[in-house]
Protein backbone atom coordinates (compact mmCIF):
# COMPACT_ATOMS: atom_id res chain seq x y z
CA UNK A 1 0.00 0.00 0.00
CA UNK A 2 1.38 3.11 -0.90
CA UNK A 3 2.59 5.44 1.68
CA UNK A 4 0.09 8.56 0.93
CA UNK A 5 -3.11 5.96 1.62
CA UNK A 6 -5.03 6.38 4.46
CA UNK A 7 -7.60 3.20 5.13
CA UNK A 8 -10.29 3.19 7.82
CA UNK A 9 -12.58 -0.13 8.06
CA UNK A 10 -15.96 0.67 9.23
CA UNK A 11 -17.88 -2.73 10.04
CA UNK A 12 -16.87 -4.93 7.27
CA UNK A 13 -16.65 -1.89 4.84
CA UNK A 14 -13.55 0.71 4.42
CA UNK A 15 -12.63 3.85 3.10
CA UNK A 16 -9.65 4.64 1.04
CA UNK A 17 -8.01 8.13 0.99
CA UNK A 18 -5.47 9.37 -1.71
CA UNK A 19 -3.98 11.96 0.82
CA UNK A 20 -1.86 13.76 -2.13
CA UNK A 21 -4.95 13.63 -4.30
CA UNK A 22 -7.68 14.15 -1.46
CA UNK A 23 -9.59 11.59 -3.85
CA UNK A 24 -11.30 8.82 -1.79
CA UNK A 25 -12.59 5.60 -2.40
CA UNK A 26 -15.41 3.13 -0.40
CA UNK A 27 -15.11 0.07 -0.75
CA UNK A 28 -18.06 -3.07 0.01
CA UNK A 29 -17.72 -6.32 2.21
CA UNK A 30 -16.05 -8.12 -0.72
CA UNK A 31 -14.29 -5.08 -1.92
CA UNK A 32 -12.92 -4.70 1.65
CA UNK A 33 -12.17 -7.99 1.96
CA UNK A 34 -10.27 -8.10 -1.85
CA UNK A 35 -7.97 -5.48 -0.97
CA UNK A 36 -7.02 -6.61 2.52
CA UNK A 37 -5.83 -10.02 0.62
CA UNK A 38 -4.46 -7.87 -2.43
CA UNK A 39 -1.79 -5.77 0.00
CA UNK A 40 -0.81 -8.84 1.54
CA UNK A 41 -0.69 -11.91 -1.06
CA UNK A 42 2.52 -12.55 -2.81
CA UNK A 43 0.36 -12.01 -5.84
CA UNK A 44 -2.65 -11.39 -7.40
CA UNK A 45 -3.91 -14.51 -8.45
CA UNK A 46 -3.29 -15.98 -5.15
CA UNK A 47 -5.66 -13.25 -3.58
CA UNK A 48 -8.57 -14.18 -6.44
CA UNK A 49 -8.18 -18.09 -5.22
CA UNK A 50 -8.40 -16.80 -1.57
CA UNK A 51 -11.60 -15.00 -2.87
CA UNK A 52 -12.93 -17.72 -4.61
CA UNK A 53 -12.92 -20.15 -1.83
CA UNK A 54 -13.80 -17.13 0.48
CA UNK A 55 -17.23 -16.28 -1.21
CA UNK A 56 -19.68 -18.68 -2.96
CA UNK A 57 -19.82 -16.82 -6.76
CA UNK A 58 -19.07 -17.29 -10.26
CA UNK A 59 -15.24 -17.52 -10.83
CA UNK A 60 -16.08 -15.27 -14.10
CA UNK A 61 -18.01 -12.73 -12.23
CA UNK A 62 -15.63 -12.78 -9.51
CA UNK A 63 -12.57 -12.31 -11.91
CA UNK A 64 -14.97 -9.08 -13.69
CA UNK A 65 -15.10 -7.40 -10.81
CA UNK A 66 -11.64 -8.09 -8.70
CA UNK A 67 -10.14 -6.73 -12.00
CA UNK A 68 -12.38 -3.92 -12.23
CA UNK A 69 -12.01 -2.62 -8.86
CA UNK A 70 -8.14 -3.13 -8.94
CA UNK A 71 -7.81 -1.12 -11.87
CA UNK A 72 -9.71 1.44 -10.23
CA UNK A 73 -7.72 1.74 -7.10
CA UNK A 74 -4.00 1.71 -9.47
CA UNK A 75 -5.65 4.78 -11.58
CA UNK A 76 -6.57 6.29 -8.58
CA UNK A 77 -3.47 5.93 -6.56
CA UNK A 78 -4.50 3.71 -4.09
CA UNK A 79 -3.14 0.41 -4.58
CA UNK A 80 0.39 -0.35 -6.21
CA UNK A 81 0.41 -3.56 -7.88
CA UNK A 82 4.36 -5.18 -8.75
CA UNK A 83 5.56 -5.21 -12.32
CA UNK A 84 5.23 -8.82 -12.45
CA UNK A 85 1.23 -8.59 -11.79
CA UNK A 86 1.00 -6.03 -13.51
CA UNK A 87 1.92 -6.85 -16.87
CA UNK A 88 -0.03 -10.50 -16.48
CA UNK A 89 -2.67 -8.28 -15.10
CA UNK A 90 -2.77 -5.77 -18.53
CA UNK A 91 -2.36 -8.38 -20.61
CA UNK A 92 -5.64 -10.38 -18.76
CA UNK A 93 -7.19 -6.88 -19.05
CA UNK A 94 -6.39 -6.83 -22.69
CA UNK A 95 -8.27 -9.99 -23.84
CA UNK A 96 -12.04 -9.66 -25.17
CA UNK A 97 -14.73 -10.88 -22.68
CA UNK A 98 -15.31 -14.25 -24.29
CA UNK A 99 -11.44 -14.89 -24.25
CA UNK A 100 -10.90 -13.69 -20.75
CA UNK A 101 -14.01 -16.38 -19.93
CA UNK A 102 -12.44 -19.27 -21.79
CA UNK A 103 -9.20 -18.36 -19.80
CA UNK A 104 -10.50 -18.16 -16.75
CA UNK A 105 -12.38 -21.62 -17.34
CA UNK A 106 -9.27 -23.57 -18.46
CA UNK A 107 -7.54 -22.12 -15.33
CA UNK A 108 -10.20 -23.57 -13.16
CA UNK A 109 -11.00 -26.88 -15.55
CA UNK A 110 -7.08 -27.28 -15.64
CA UNK A 111 -6.84 -28.97 -11.84
CA UNK A 112 -9.53 -31.11 -12.27
CA UNK A 113 -9.02 -32.74 -15.48
CA UNK A 114 -5.40 -33.16 -14.15
CA UNK A 115 -6.73 -35.15 -11.06
CA UNK A 116 -9.48 -36.93 -13.00
CA UNK A 117 -6.38 -38.16 -16.11
CA UNK A 118 -4.11 -39.31 -12.67
CA UNK A 119 -7.36 -41.08 -11.53
CA UNK A 120 -9.79 -42.37 -14.07
CA UNK A 121 -6.97 -42.71 -16.59
CA UNK A 122 -7.01 -40.95 -20.24
CA UNK A 123 -10.31 -42.78 -21.94
CA UNK A 124 -12.58 -42.22 -18.72
CA UNK A 125 -11.34 -38.12 -19.14
CA UNK A 126 -11.84 -37.72 -22.52
CA UNK A 127 -15.26 -39.41 -22.50
CA UNK A 128 -16.42 -36.99 -19.76
CA UNK A 129 -15.04 -34.41 -21.68
CA UNK A 130 -16.55 -35.10 -24.89
CA UNK A 131 -19.96 -34.79 -22.89
CA UNK A 132 -18.91 -31.52 -21.09
CA UNK A 133 -17.74 -29.85 -24.40
CA UNK A 134 -20.16 -31.38 -26.83
CA UNK A 135 -22.21 -28.28 -28.68
CA UNK A 136 -24.98 -28.75 -31.61
CA UNK A 137 -23.42 -26.12 -33.09
CA UNK A 138 -19.59 -28.16 -33.89
CA UNK A 139 -21.56 -30.70 -35.39
CA UNK A 140 -23.18 -28.49 -38.28
CA UNK A 141 -20.09 -25.93 -39.18
CA UNK A 142 -16.20 -28.24 -39.64
CA UNK A 143 -14.57 -25.04 -39.75
CA UNK A 144 -16.07 -24.06 -36.08
CA UNK A 145 -14.73 -26.98 -34.64
CA UNK A 146 -11.57 -26.23 -35.98
CA UNK A 147 -11.48 -22.50 -35.04
CA UNK A 148 -12.90 -23.73 -31.31
CA UNK A 149 -10.28 -26.29 -31.02
CA UNK A 150 -7.45 -23.90 -32.09
CA UNK A 151 -8.97 -21.43 -28.97
CA UNK A 152 -8.98 -23.72 -26.54
CA UNK A 153 -5.39 -25.43 -27.16
CA UNK A 154 -4.24 -21.72 -27.18
CA UNK A 155 -6.22 -21.22 -24.05
CA UNK A 156 -4.86 -24.27 -21.89
CA UNK A 157 -1.49 -23.76 -22.92
CA UNK A 158 -1.89 -19.78 -21.56
CA UNK A 159 -3.53 -21.39 -18.49
CA UNK A 160 -0.86 -23.96 -17.79
CA UNK A 161 1.74 -21.26 -18.35
CA UNK A 162 0.33 -18.41 -16.12
CA UNK A 163 -2.29 -20.42 -13.77
CA UNK A 164 -1.29 -21.63 -10.12
CA UNK A 165 -1.31 -24.86 -11.18
CA UNK A 166 0.76 -26.48 -14.24
CA UNK A 167 -0.62 -29.81 -14.88
CA UNK A 168 2.36 -30.92 -17.77
CA UNK A 169 0.23 -34.13 -18.84
CA UNK A 170 -2.36 -31.49 -20.18
CA UNK A 171 0.19 -28.84 -22.01
CA UNK A 172 1.61 -31.58 -23.55
CA UNK A 173 -1.24 -33.48 -24.94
Amino acid sequence: MPAHVLVRILERESVLLNLETEQYFGLDETGTRMWQLVTVSPNVDSAYQELLAEFDVDPELLRSKHTGTLNRLVDSGLLQVFPADVERFRRFSALERPAQGLFLRAMVVLPLIALSLRWRGLRATQSSLKLLLSDSRAEHDPLLVSKDAAVAAHMVNAADLHGLVHPSCLAKS
